[in-house]
């Protein structure tokens, strides 16, 4: 076996030396590795190998497609081999007159293990499978799975196969049959929390009771919803309002379950989470919160939407104010500073005392300033008064002689 295998820089095969017929190397090649994985020897590389397959492959051959397709089936090369071809090129080769079939579209030699050949693909070979569906769905709408699958001979299986969409929320669905041969199923997808966000579950092709196929299904599915919101924001406080409408039954309604939460950090530490207070509406759901800042620090908010269809919480927004607040500012009341008075009452005494005693030193001495003025102030009055008595009565006997004179003459 060593000295026949030729490898290069991009393909490995077995040539037999005695022919150049590309079928009959396809075949050897296959017997080579068969025999070396039986006696577990087998140490080549696959991808020379596969490189080897995919460069030769002749759909105008039944044996070239065969050992094509049992090298890949062997080495698990898991290669792609065109099922329309294959089952054209075997409609092509009957003989309906002898119910034989041709090697090749030569048509130069009736092979009967070419009908072995056939069976073989038609029983093991791999299904291959075309799907298509919504891959994005609205809630409360209609989504269409199609399928159609073949393997490389039939393009069709008997009245025993059927199709079915299976998964842990819609349970099983049953697909029906089209003239196309393809398999088709349309279903509504229901306005409900167990069917948000995706749905999942698997297309499964039995033949009798055997699944013959299987093919994972996903799509997401979309709740339509508006929200919008305001925030006014003052010197002391912060006031969020939200507007929240969701649309169910093709119409937009209040989300009468739903909560807003609001989480309320200060310095970047979480210190309470707390819930807005809501109104309902015909059309929407009214959410209002007011904060006031009582703290000093950075204050920032996360707002989120809580219910059946977001139970972990859809973040709505996020808002911090500009600045840092800050309420020690002269404008506000200071926060007084408890001194314990066991270690500075002696102190505090003694202050109070040496306070009172200056204070009545500085009013004996204000009071005594007072009363010396008001002494000299006396003095003063009595020589002034003794220096005024005379010219004073002197003035007035004149004046009195004066006024009876005045009427002796009259």
């Amino acid at each position: 076996i060593q000295r026949n295998i030729i490898e290069t820089d991009l393909v490995l095969y077995f040539n037999p030396h005695y022919t150049s017929d590309l079928e009959i190397v396809l075949q050897n090649t296959y017997y080579m590795i068969y025999i070396l994985k039986t006696l577990n020897l087998y140490d080549l590389g696959f991808q020379k190998i596969k490189e080897f397959v995919l460069q030769n492959i002749n759909y105008e051959n039944i044996k070239n497609i065969y050992f094509s397709y049992k090298i890949s089936e062997i080495l698990d090369l898991k290669i792609e081999f065109d099922a329309n071809l294959t089952s054209t090129l075997v409609g092509q080769l009957y003989l309906e007159s002898s119910g034989e079939f041709f090697e090749s579209l030569d048509y130069q030699k009736i092979s009967q293990e070419s009908f072995l050949w056939i069976c073989e693909m038609a029983r093991n070979s791999d299904l291959y499978l075309v799907s298509d569906y919504g891959e994005n769905i609205s809630l409360g709408s209609v989504n269409t799975i199609t399928i159609s699958f073949s393997n490389l001979i039939f393009k069709e299986y008997g009245q025993f196969t059927s199709v079915t969409f299976e998964g842990p929320q819609f349970g099983v669905l049953h697909l029906e049959k089209q003239f196309d041969k393809s398999y088709k199923i349309n279903f509504l997808v229901p306005e409900d929390p167990n069917y948000y966000p995706y749905v999942t579950g698997n297309i499964l092709i039995y033949d009798h009771s055997k699944i013959i196929g299987k093919v994972p299904i996903l799509f997401y599915t979309i709740l339509e919803q508006t929200i919008g919101y305001q925030i006014a924001d003052s010197e002391n406080t912060v006031k969020f309002n939200v507007n929240i409408s969701r649309k169910l039954s093709s119409d937009f309604k209040a989300v009468y379950n739903s909560t807003v939460q609001v989480q309320i950090l200060i310095n970047n530490f979480l210190v309470e989470t707390l819930n807005f207070t809501k109104r309902d509406f015909s059309y929407y759901s009214k959410f209002i919160f007011t904060h006031e800042y009582i703290n000093s620090g950075y204050y920032s908010y996360n707002v989120s939407l809580v219910d059946t269809y977001f139970p972990n919480g859809l973040s709505l927004f996020d808002y911090s104010p500009n600045q840092t607040v800050n309420q020690d500012s002269p404008e506000s009341i200071p926060t007084p500073i408890a001194i314990p008075f066991k270690v500075n009452g002696m102190i505090l005494a003694i202050c109070a005392l040496i306070i009172t005693i200056v204070v009545v030193a500085i009013t004996i001495k204000i009071g005594r300033g007072i009363k010396e003025k008001s002494h000299r102030g006396e003095d003063n009055n009595e020589r002034e008064k003794t220096h005024r008595s005379r010219p004073e009565k002197k003035y007035s006997e004149k004046k009195k002689r004066s006024f009876f004179d005045f009427w002796d003459k009259l």
